[in-house]
């Protein structure tokens, strides 16, 4: 990196750091008071917690197994839960703070961005674009939207679930069926929408497979596989497209070092993108939740993992510098 490129990073890092650092000193003022109040409830509850559960394996097992017939620790299984969710109130309270006065201000240093809790990219707008696995349900959360040089970004937590039967015995050996979910994706969606410019073709890049996998996706797709300029690229990706011309224009090696360098930043080397019509859709595999706070016992004054985090963001922001400038010349 060059010295005028360092020296501009350390002054955006500074402007960073003095526009958000009121917003979370208030919150680790807030963050104080909860933390007190959570090791007070687990104190008490240390104490108070053995005789209680005590008392309701009594009933479980005296009255209630009498009346009902039923020899089961219901009352006291009601009651943990019932402990449980009075213990970790001030956790959430504390996540429910970070999410309302933080995010929406790390939103404001990109511009015109505002930040949505449950907000969700309509499945319709990217299920077209081919790189979907295929899944039976979708769920969403923490989404960013907002203009960039006017091109239209939105980014979000999703989770992608295909369903499955599971055989359980049931009552005196009847056996049932039970509907569950396994998870086929997780990770950051980020659609881009380039607005008045179209691809023309449609092109995607994905993990590399088996050439089993590579004739299936033929076929499915309809695309055929594109060469790459890049063969170290080319050994872990595979692109197809039906404009191998376009394809070879959009995957230059500009575009090949920034997708290398999200899965650098984001630790991750599953990336998928897809152009099609108007967008760019990028899908990030990841399993951890990128914008969730630390434990409650640990300082919200933690800048260092702000500044992470408005990299992550700003990796995503240089890939559409280039790709404005591609779909301009």
């Amino acid at each position: 990196m060059t010295d005028k490129k360092q020296k501009k990073r350390r002054a955006d890092d500074a402007e960073f750091a003095a526009r958000i650092a009121p917003v979370v000193e208030k919150l680790e003022k807030r963050r104080k008071i909860l933390h007190d109040k959570y090791l007070w409830r687990r104190k008490f509850l240390l104490r108070a917690a053995l005789p209680l559960f005590l008392v309701t394996l009594g009933i479980d097992f005296g009255i209630l197994t009498e009346r009902t017939g039923i020899n089961l620790p219901l009352l006291t299984f009601a009651a943990a839960a019932t402990v449980l969710f009075w213990l970790t109130a001030p956790q959430r309270h504390y996540k429910k703070n970070y999410k309302k006065d933080v995010l929406p201000q790390i939103a404001g240093l990109f511009g015109d961005f505002r930040y949505f809790e449950d907000g969700r990219i309509p499945i319709s707008e990217i299920e077209p674009s081919l790189i979907l696995p295929k899944h039976d349900r979708y769920t969403s959360e923490d989404m960013f939207e907002g203009r960039y040089k006017e091109t239209g970004i939105r980014f979000a937590e999703i989770l992608l679930e295909e369903q499955y039967e599971v055989r359980v015995t049931g009552y005196k050996g009847k056996t049932k069926y039970r509907t569950e979910y396994r998870p086929v994706f997780q990770g950051l969606a980020v659609l881009i929408d380039l607005r008045g410019r179209r691809f023309s073709s449609h092109t995607i890049i994905i993990r590399n497979k088996t050439r089993f996998f590579e004739w299936i996706k033929e076929r499915k797709t309809g695309l055929r596989k594109a060469g790459l300029v890049d063969p170290e690229f080319e050994k872990r990706y595979d692109a197809y497209t039906n404009d191998q011309v376009e394809a070879r224009y959009l995957i230059d090696p500009v575009m090949i070092e920034r997708i290398r360098a999200l899965n650098d930043i984001y630790s991750t080397d599953g990336i998928s993108l897809a152009y099609f019509d108007n967008k760019l859709l990028i899908m990030i595999p990841s399993r951890k939740n990128m914008f969730e706070p630390a434990n409650i016992s640990i300082r919200a004054v933690n800048m260092e993992n702000l500044r992470k985090l408005k990299q992550e963001i700003a990796q995503v922001l240089r890939l559409i510098d280039h790709l404005i400038l591609r779909t301009e010349s």
